[in-house]
């Protein structure tokens, strides 16, 4: 199970998500997307999952509350942004040892994932590459383990103790009598 989680906006780009999930799963069988979130793409995103086939294989499965309760079932997580803040939800998904997979949008992805480091970062868009790193992951145990290791080392990094931390030394800094 590959699991994603946002806003069904065009931001998201979950077309992308969900074509490249059709180029991978002819590789890797069987294989699950559920997508967590509501937006007003919802309708045409399941239109599209329809169309090609998929509605076995693509689960909607709405806005949920607890998303960790789903993501700790899951293989790994993609995030597939065309932009993109801090992505928090990838580090909720590391903090239970979930590999993730994110497309290299502006400013989050790359700062929390490094250059492949502790995660796997593909070009935004490319349904092709994001296919191809869902495959490596799932298909590779070694390299699944290793960033289900790594996942959880970057997960402490974000730790809310060492952010409070960081904002009081900001806060200080800035406040400080010179």
């Amino acid at each position: 199970i590959v699991v994603s989680a946002g806003r069904l906006v065009e931001q998201k780009d979950y077309f992308t998500l969900i074509n490249a999930f059709s180029i991978a799963k002819d590789k890797i069988f069987p294989l699950k997307l559920w997508i967590i979130g509501e937006g007003p793409l919802k309708h045409t995103l399941e239109k599209h999952v329809k169309k090609f086939g998929m509605s076995k294989d693509i689960l909607f499965l709405g806005w949920k509350q607890n998303v960790i309760s789903y993501v700790k079932q899951s293989s790994a997580f993609v995030l597939s942004s065309k932009r993109e803040g801090f992505g928090y939800v990838l580090i909720e998904a590391m903090s239970q040892g979930i590999p993730v997979i994110a497309t290299n949008a502006p400013f989050g992805p790359s700062e929390i994932i490094g250059r492949n480091q502790y995660g796997l970062l593909v070009p935004v868009k490319d349904k092709y590459l994001l296919a191809e790193a869902m495959v490596k992951l799932l298909k590779n145990k070694r390299l699944y383990d290793r960033y289900r290791e790594k996942s959880l080392e970057r997960a402490a990094f974000f730790s809310n103790q060492k952010m409070i931390a960081a904002y009081r030394k900001v806060v200080y800094n800035v406040l400080k009598p010179t």
